[in-house]
């Protein structure tokens, strides 16, 4: 069992609320317990290791115009899937892995 954070950024274009939707559908079902107050930035409890839970959440975003950035809440992992258009959040996060 883990503690992740999760933030997003999805393109708002015609697709964005079906994507909005099974994001966060597929977080909820990835997960034992989560708290999704904000609008973009959850944590979550899962059973799951970072890379796995990861590529549970990649078919829910357009990987060319969208973004979700996973970090371990206890540990130094850190993984995204999708587009970063700018490059300062290595500055941040310089172990940040692409899934």
């Amino acid at each position: 069992m883990a503690d992740y954070w999760i933030t997003f950024r999805l393109a708002r274009n015609i697709a964005y609320d079906d994507r909005l939707q099974a994001l966060t559908s597929a977080i909820k079902d990835a997960s034992s317990m989560y708290w999704d107050e904000p609008a973009s930035f959850i944590l979550v409890r899962s059973d799951m290791k970072i890379d796995a839970l990861g590529e549970t959440l990649e078919p829910a975003i357009d990987v060319k115009t969208d973004l979700i950035v996973i970090g371990d809440l206890l540990g130094d992992e850190t993984r995204f899937v999708g587009t970063i258009f700018d490059s300062d959040l290595r500055k941040f996060l310089p172990d940040i892995r692409k899934l």
